[in-house]
């Protein structure tokens, strides 16, 4: 028999009436009277056990201490047990280490509707302002405390956005994070019903619908005779399939089937059942994903691809994964690598889905999409339930990313311009009208570009728009180089041409080679995400 723990004073008083039972087992002796006035829903949990023990007093099994006072269990660790009733009791309120503590003090006492507990510790909160806005920020986001969080943006119009981020990027979500940055961008002059914590009107009008066509939808399950197995998905949708294919398909069904069948080894006794008597296997999928992989099983010799909606194709990939199902994998891979998103949208929400779902060979391809300024991008319902900590990370990347390209398409100066010589192409403007988003990377390290003035002006023009292609790109945007890069670096080295020729031949070798420098110090921040 474990020995009975119980909490530090003045929670050891054997004069509480109750118990409370923290989730580590340690044990909170409390006046009933300063839990009634302190909690609503305290005071509910303790009238209800008090009247259960009296009417339970001659049954030896009704729950009780040692010394007979009831016992009532709740979720939380007596780490946030003893402040949060602290802050109840006539003591000195409680001292905290760190704002993750304050973060969860917080949250209990807004669960257990503790009015002036929950008081100071709004105040607790703020007290970290100066200090730790954007943490703040984060954990007013996290317990829907608009107030807290509104005042915590203000904070931070005029700070800039750190690049490593605070543990609550963890929690708190992206579409939360997506609304901090709107209101940055409007200066903190939102519309009176703007929340951070819930999607605004403005969030659902960039929502961009996607037409399913019938070439996207997986192939649904096809039942088939002599079946002798079920699968059921976790929404309680059986499938009637076959030991065989599952166990030629899932070295982890058929390791479970050998137990199950191993402890059951008549088909008439095992202890789930479906149709027909057959014994059924619990799988951890919904139906809408369940059954367009098991149909798949079936495929197991075919290597074409067909488009899939890249939702399903992802939640299909996290099933198949998950029971290594790597014929499966495979194809639902060739069909996203194969068939590229349709939209930058789309591509938005593979990427944060994928990375929700710890799929990254389908994240990093989704990433080849996304270019440029990631808020063009817009909001993607996906935010809702994607980490903060996704989002900013590859926003901070894409960030660099641009930085790394302004500093290597630099455009070598201009001379003098001469009478009638032609105007070099100007740079497009913008289509953004918004001020600039406060995640400002740090300077980052880019090949040297060439210093050396280009003359001509029509080879300075040609040089420009590929610097402005390069420069500008973003959704959907693509630039064309010419591939002659070899060609001319060989007719060089054998010197073929004249001395007015050979520099504007080198020019354009140099503009071939900073195509490939740019698209490589792309690569190089989209490895850091992978």
């Amino acid at each position: 028999m474990s020995a009975v723990c119980y909490a530090q004073p003045p929670f050891n008083n054997p004069a509480g009436e109750i118990v409370l039972r923290s989730r580590d087992g340690i044990l909170f002796r409390i006046r009933k009277d300063i839990v009634i006035e302190a909690s609503l829903v305290l005071a509910e949990l303790t009238t209800r056990s008090l009247s259960d023990e009296q009417e339970a007093s001659s049954d030896a099994s009704s729950p009780a201490t040692t010394d007979g006072k009831p016992i009532i269990d709740v979720p939380e660790t007596s780490e946030v047990l003893d402040p949060l009733l602290r802050l109840c009791y006539p003591t000195a309120d409680p001292v905290f280490a760190d704002l993750q503590d304050v973060r969860l003090v917080l949250s209990a006492a807004l669960k257990y509707q503790m009015e002036e507990a929950t008081s100071v510790m709004k105040k607790t909160l703020m007290s970290y302002m100066e200090e730790q806005p954007l943490r703040v920020w984060a954990v007013a986001c996290i317990l829907h405390l608009e107030e807290e969080a509104t005042e915590a943006a203000t904070t931070l119009l005029s700070q800039e956005i750190p690049a490593s981020t605070p543990p609550e990027f963890d929690v708190v979500s992206t579409g939360d994070y997506f609304r901090l940055n709107q209101f940055h961008r409007a200066g903190g002059k939102v519309a009176e019903s703007f929340k951070f914590s819930e999607a605004t009107p403005e969030n659902a009008a960039m929502v961009v619908p996607h037409k399913e066509s019938a070439r996207e939808r997986p192939s649904p399950y096809q039942s088939r005779p002599y079946a002798d197995i079920i699968c059921r998905s976790s929404d309680g949708v059986d499938f009637e399939t076959h030991r065989i294919i599952l166990a030629m398909s899932s070295p982890v069904l058929r390791d479970h089937m050998a137990a199950f069948f191993t402890n059951y080894p008549s088909v008439e006794a095992p202890l789930p059942s479906g149709s027909r008597g057959l014994p059924v296997i619990m799988m951890d999928a919904k139906a809408a994903v369940l059954g367009p992989v098991l149909e798949q099983c079936y495929a197991l010799g075919y290597t074409g691809t067909r488009p899939l909606n890249l939702r399903v194709a992802i939640s299909m990939t996290s099933c198949a994964q998950r029971y290594k199902m790597q014929n499966v994998c495979g194809f639902i891979q060739r069909c996203t690598s194969w068939h590229p998103p349709s939209s930058s949208h789309e591509a938005l929400s593979g990427y944060l889905l994928a990375s929700r779902k710890g799929l990254p060979d389908i994240a990093k391809e989704m990433l080849r999409h996304l270019r440029g300024d990631l808020f063009e991008y817009g909001y993607v319902p996906e935010m809702e339930k994607t980490p903060a900590s996704v989002y900013h990370r590859l926003m901070i990347n894409r960030r660099q990313s641009l930085a790394a390209m302004s500093k290597l398409t630099a455009v070598p100066p201009s001379p003098s311009p001469t009478r009638g010589a032609p105007v070099p192409p100007k740079p497009e403007p913008s289509t953004s009208s918004t001020p600039s988003t406060p995640e400002r990377p740090k300077a980052t390290t880019a090949p040297s570009t060439p210093t050396r003035t280009i003359e001509d002006p029509w080879l300075r023009g040609l040089w420009q728009s590929v610097v402005q292609g390069l420069t500008a790109l973003g959704p959907g945007k693509r630039i064309y180089v010419p591939g002659i890069q070899q060609m001319f670096r060989e007719s060089l080295q054998h010197k073929i041409w004249c001395k007015r020729c050979g520099p504007y031949v080198s020019t354009i070798l140099e503009m071939q080679e900073l195509y490939w420098k740019a698209r490589s110090s792309v690569m190089h921040f989209d490895n850091k995400l992978s």
